[in-house]
């Protein structure tokens, strides 16, 4: 009997070892499992990130050309404001040149006539008197 009962405890000893050895690689079955999920998962999510890195890429490109453009279009409309200040200085002097011109042109022509409206009202006068006289 005792070799019996040794033989039924080495048999449940095995049993109870066999059992724990199959819970125990379901177990780390289930973990790696649940691994093999979660690493899916963290690739998918690394794979959507890469094709959304790239669309911004390509944004952040499209934005730099545009920005360039932009610059190329300021440089030429300030040179055109540097080249119309240029133009605008040159018609400023030349109108104040042609104002002065005028100027002087109508500061004699009115010496002038003062000079001739002098002389026409003395010549007038000695004519009046000339005609009083006879």
């Amino acid at each position: 009997m005792l070799i019996s009962e040794a033989q039924h405890t080495v048999a449940d000893y095995s049993q109870k070892w066999v059992q724990m050895k199959r819970n125990t690689i379901l177990k780390q079955q289930l973990e790696i499992n649940t691994l093999k999920e979660t690493v899916g998962k963290q690739q998918a999510e690394i794979a959507q990130l890469r094709a959304e890195n790239v669309q911004l890429r390509a944004a952040d490109n499209a934005r730099g050309i545009e920005m360039n453009r932009l610059k190329e279009r300021s440089s030429v409309v300030l040179q055109t404001t540097d080249k119309l200040l240029g133009k605008y200085d040159d018609i400023t002097k030349w109108y104040d040149l042609r104002n002065k011109t005028i100027s002087d042109n109508v500061k004699q022509m009115t010496s002038s006539y003062e000079m001739t409206r002098k002389r026409v009202n003395t010549l007038l006068n000695e004519r009046c008197k000339a005609q009083e006289v006879l």
